[in-house]
């Protein structure tokens, strides 16, 4: 399970260490590979989790920001400035269609 090469017997890069260690070097090994796959396990499910708090949340929020922010830039007003959007002037409401 996990990359016990070193304690392998007759591994070319096998290290010198005593039966009872080896064995327990390779047991501590393997259970810490099953601990951290369990973890990822978790990782996964907050990461996905969170990437859908972003989507629900975070995103719509700053979205509707960013074209508020737009609208009020390209509608404001300023000596010199002639206005893209004919008519609007100070006069413009954005709305939700729902």
């Amino acid at each position: 399970m996990a990359d016990t090469f070193h304690l392998q017997q007759g591994s070319p890069d096998e290290i010198n260490v005593s039966y009872r260690t080896r064995i327990e070097g390779i047991q501590n090994a393997n259970n810490m590979m099953l601990v951290l796959e369990e973890s990822l396990g978790v990782f996964n499910e907050l990461q996905r989790e969170l990437e859908m708090l972003m989507w629900r949340d975070s995103y719509p929020r700053f979205f509707k920001h960013y074209l508020a922010y737009n609208v009020a830039r390209s509608l404001e007003w300023y000596p010199g400035k002639s206005y893209p959007f004919k008519g609007l002037g100070e006069c413009f409401c954005v709305t939700d269609p729902k």
